[in-house]
């Protein structure tokens, strides 16, 4: 298995119906062919740097911004990025292999960031507003 992220941009057209199939369609490829999906995370509404023309739907400057990450074959990933190309409500999307897992899970070390490991202790009294 080969970790994978996913960033698709949908357009502001799509009802949360469609965008909900479209995951649950990417998650039926995933699985099917002995894949985990690890998270399906939602970053926002963001407009673009640059017109998007999709040809016979529109142009857009303004989407929705979806993560996912995954597990699965290198050789069923090219029927993932297909289902990504042939839907109208996506207006971008790239994939990246990663080969360091660990970024992913990094642990918080303490509840209040300011008071990690190797900070000065100046800086934790004007963090704490002491």
């Amino acid at each position: 298995m080969v970790f994978y992220e996913t960033f698709v941009y949908l357009n502001k057209r799509n009802s949360v119906y469609s965008v909900r199939l479209l995951f649950r369609e990417a998650s039926k490829i995933i699985v099917d062919n002995h894949g985990t999906v690890l998270n399906i995370q939602d970053l926002g509404w963001r407009h673009s740097g640059i017109q998007i023309n999709k040809p016979r739907i529109g142009k857009f400057f303004y989407g929705r911004w979806y993560s996912m990450r995954y597990a699965l074959a290198p050789s069923a990933q090219g029927a993932l990025l297909n289902l990504f190309a042939q839907n109208r409500g996506v207006l971008r999307q790239k994939s990246f292999r990663v080969d360091d897992v660990s970024e992913w899970a990094r642990h918080r070390t303490t509840f209040y960031p300011a008071s990690a490991k190797g900070d000065s202790e100046e800086f934790r009294h004007t963090a704490a507003g002491a």
